[in-house]
């Protein structure tokens, strides 16, 4: 068993991974327990303050689908799903404070909040996978879930102090947003360091020309054309 944890250590992909999605989680729960107070103090009532916090989940639940029809697409890495739906939650978490306070508006940027949560929470089991081998997804998730609970309990208390110091609820949601950025940095390093380390060879395009000294024809650049282009004529 330690000598599994260990080579799961030596594993700089799957760490890199495991901290950006501790991350991620860290930054959605900690602005996701201020909602219904945040609508509040910006004029709207709680029942419509509880109506848009079940339209965020609802377009989460949904949005839990898209990673796997996203993955049926070639060439679609499944670490790149994580790096897009942060990206996509820090752009929601950076604009609540921006936008007027109406409850379209607080609508719309809630739901855009969903689609990064729904994003993130179907890619983390075959991420594992793929990083970790199957043989080790136990070990591997018990980890990820370890590394994720650290880092949740602490931000909490920490975007709790920033409301506190602050008078306001801005300053954590930058904050929080500005996490979900560095976490999608992180994933695109995994993302690259795999696709040069060899380890996702399957899913890489082909834009490399292969020369045939008698034919002189190469292959096609486009992944979907799978006949050569001849470049003698």
């Amino acid at each position: 068993m330690f000598q599994l944890l260990k080579q799961l250590f030596k594993n700089k992909l799957f760490m890199c991974y495991i901290f950006a999605q501790a991350l991620v989680v860290a930054a959605f729960n900690s602005v996701l327990i201020f909602f219904i107070d945040f609508y509040q103090l910006n004029g709207l009532s709680r029942s419509e303050a509880v109506s848009i916090y079940l339209y965020m989940n609802i377009t989460s639940t949904l949005f839990r689908f898209v990673p796997g029809i996203l993955k049926q697409i070639p060439h679609v890495s499944v670490i790149s799903i994580p790096a897009f739906s942060a990206l996509v939650g820090a752009i929601a978490i950076a604009i609540f404070p921006l936008v007027p306070p109406s409850y379209t508006s607080f609508i719309l940027v809630a739901c855009l909040y969903g689609i990064g949560l729904g994003g993130m929470v179907t890619v983390l089991g075959i991420s594992i996978i793929k990083l970790a081998g199957e043989e080790n997804y136990s070990a591997a998730l018990g980890m990820s879930m370890t590394c994720s609970g650290i880092m949740n309990a602490a931000a909490g208390p920490i975007s709790g102090f920033i409301r506190d110091t602050t008078g306001n609820y801005d300053m954590s949601f930058f904050c929080a947003a500005a996490t979900l950025f560095m976490a999608s940095v992180f994933f695109c390093i995994t993302l690259v360091a795999r696709y040069y380390s060899g380890s996702n060879k399957s899913s890489r395009l082909d834009f490399e020309l292969v020369i045939r000294r008698k034919s002189r024809r190469r292959s096609s650049i486009l992944p979907w054309r799978k006949k050569s282009v001849d470049l003698s004529g």
